[in-house]
């Protein structure tokens, strides 16, 4: 990690730009049929979720240049 710091701290050249990406991933859910309550399972609650959708997240930035961008990449299960 210190490296990558003091990558940021050079003097900003047009030739070789630094670009700094991340990426995460969410992932939304939907019930199937009501939960059931826990009553007396010791802590398990049954459930049953079907995957609606998914998306990737993806930041793209030039610290330098105080650019970002933010692009989605999606797919969709129902």
């Amino acid at each position: 990690m210190e490296d990558v710091l003091t990558v940021y701290k050079l003097p900003y050249d047009p030739q070789f730009p630094v670009i700094c990406m991340d990426e995460s991933n969410k992932q939304l859910v939907g019930e199937i049929h009501a939960p059931i309550p826990m009553g007396n399972t010791r802590g398990r609650r049954l459930q049953k979720y079907i995957v609606i959708y998914f998306l990737n997240n993806f930041v793209i930035a030039n610290p330098h240049q105080k650019m970002h961008s933010l692009m989605h990449e999606n797919d969709s299960y129902a």
